[in-house]
């Protein structure tokens, strides 16, 4: 059977002369906190997350909520680019969300590209998008971890 090696295992290895950024390799994971009271926001309102710093490459979003929301009430993660650019629709209506990691959008070859390991080139607020139903009054909390150094 043959090896193969990802391109960074390339550049570990040797294989190729380039250097690995702290992003791809020992780099440091920080974490952005957010947390939200909503506010009756309506369908299509946009809620400013937090922000990060030019260089963040995304690993992961974690998310929790009190039942925020009508049926079907739904938030996606972005930004002013790409409104799902990180996390499609999810649901947050009729019942909590227990904490977890939200799914992420998978990466694609298409520009820009998305999802997990989406880097960033310069500071950038990151944002909820409101889609199908009002949130109603209650709370929601959550994280974005990333690497830049």
């Amino acid at each position: 059977m043959a090896t193969t090696k990802t391109n960074q295992f390339e550049v570990i290895d040797g294989t190729t002369v380039d250097k690995l950024d702290p992003i791809d390799l020992e780099g440091r994971i920080r974490v952005a906190f957010f947390s939200h009271t909503c506010e009756s926001e309506a369908s299509g309102s946009t809620i400013k997350l937090t922000k990060v710093p030019a260089g963040a490459r995304v690993l992961a979003i974690a998310f929790a909520s009190e039942d925020c929301g009508n049926a079907g009430a739904t938030i996606e993660i972005g930004d002013s680019g790409d409104t799902d650019r990180l996390v499609s629709a999810f649901d947050i209506g009729t019942a909590a969300v227990a904490y977890s990691f939200r799914a992420m959008r998978t990466p694609t070859t298409e520009t820009p590209d998305i999802g997990f390991g989406y880097q960033y080139t310069s500071a950038t607020e990151i944002t909820a998008t409101t889609a199908v139903d009002a949130l109603n009054t209650n709370n929601f909390w959550g994280a974005i971890f990333y690497v830049v150094d």
